[in-house]
């Protein structure tokens, strides 16, 4: 007899059970690992196998059952596209003292995180790719609300650049 095949849903639904509740979770589409607050390729068993099994999934659960005894630190599922509100505010707070996201890479920077705020710090690519949209869409709201029913003024030069032009 050939194989039924079942729909994501509810193979999203199986990993969820078979993996728990506390460590996945699902919209339908997304299987959504609750430690590392990342999506996790769901297509086959074995990925989400090695995603638990992996270095930095382990180092978040040991991170997280820390932070729960002694939290400093709350970490928030927003909406549903998942986004942290830890990692919206450090991309905010990088990106607006002026330092560069590829500086969360050095290590004296991650495990001071990872000692005092009891949080696994992000990676730049994941602050880049998921939350610098929203950090510049902010701070041009704020820009327009303060800039709001006021007068500006530009003046332009006309200079040549380095060709001549």
């Amino acid at each position: 007899m050939p194989k039924v095949r079942c729909s994501v849903t509810d193979k999203l639904n199986k990993l969820v059970c078979e993996f728990g509740n506390d460590i996945f979770s699902t919209d339908g589409s997304v299987l959504f690992c609750k430690v590392c607050e990342k999506s996790v390729n769901f297509e086959k068993k074995y990925f989400v196998t090695q995603h638990t099994e992996g270095a930095s999934h382990k180092r978040a659960v040991e991170t997280k059952g820390s932070a729960s005894k002694t939290p400093l630190l709350k970490t928030f599922v927003a909406t549903s596209n998942r986004q942290s509100e830890f990692s919206f505010d450090l991309c905010n707070a990088f990106v607006s003292a002026g330092i560069p996201l590829w500086k969360l890479q050095n290590p004296s920077l991650r495990s001071f995180f990872e000692k005092h705020v009891k949080q696994n710090l992000p990676d730049e690519s994941t602050l880049r790719k998921n939350y610098l949209d929203r950090a510049y869409q902010s701070t041009m709201d704020k820009i327009q609300i303060n800039m709001k029913d006021k007068k500006i003024w530009l003046s332009i030069d006309e200079t040549t650049d380095v060709t001549g032009r």
